[in-house]
């Protein structure tokens, strides 16, 4: 297929993209910030950027990875957030809807309030408790409402981005390298590593299958801070 990626300078995208060529796909990979020259420059949250770009590749599919994830940025700074969240998604549908095309958009676990003691499914109601996840989960309702043939992948906690990873193994290595004596670490969530390179190669599959609805894909087992 041809593929447009959008966040493909980011730590899934990185994983991604390698896997999409690997398969055949035709990929056109794009991102905000990258001095990558194989990644060409775009702003989902300009709607004439993301009509430019759907336009000259005429992609068969856009797999919309371009996010704020960062908590602590998104919680300061609300606006930016609904901006790169829902705003570059709703973008992102615009484009598909005028070409005809499905649309993958990478969501998170961070939709959910936490408050269940199980792994959460496909089938439970969410409940955002913070701008993070209630952007995202703007972006999910934007997906639904315009795009019948959607996929929507809730990701698990993503590890495997190498220097490209900025969440909590980075956030341990860096300290580490601070030469610090004791390690700050949450310590009251519980979450499944997702590896990326593993979810990248699922998520592929996936949208060769033409079963569209929303999906958690992450590893196996759980693990905590602690």
């Amino acid at each position: 297929m041809r593929i447009l990626v959008t966040g493909a300078a980011g730590m899934l995208g990185t994983s991604l993209v390698p896997v999409l060529r690997a398969n055949d796909h035709s990929v056109l990979a794009t991102d905000i910030n990258t001095s990558d020259p194989n990644i060409e420059r775009l702003d989902v949250r300009l709607i004439a950027d993301v009509m430019r770009f759907a336009e000259k590749f005429r992609p068969e599919i856009i797999m919309h990875l371009a996010a704020e994830t960062d908590l602590e940025t998104c919680e300061q700074r609300r606006d930016y957030a609904y901006q790169e969240n829902f705003i570059g998604t709703q973008n992102a549908c615009v484009a598909c809807r005028h070409l005809g095309i499905p649309i993958t958009y990478i969501s998170t676990a961070g939709v959910f309030d936490g408050m269940k003691t199980e792994p959460y499914t496909e089938f439970d109601e969410p409940n955002p408790i913070n701008v993070y996840g209630a952007s995202k989960f703007e972006g999910e309702r934007v997906v639904r409402d315009t795009i019948p043939e959607h996929y929507i992948v809730r990701a698990g906690w993503m590890v495997g981005g190498g220097e490209k990873d900025k969440k909590f193994v980075s956030k341990i290595i860096a300290q580490l390298d601070r030469g610090a004596k004791t390690l700050h670490a949450v310590n009251d969530r519980f979450g499944t590593p997702t590896y990326a390179p593993a979810f990248s190669k699922v998520l592929e599959k996936l949208t060769r299958t033409r079963y569209y609805g929303t999906y958690h894909l992450a590893c196996m087992g759980r693990w905590s801070g602690r």
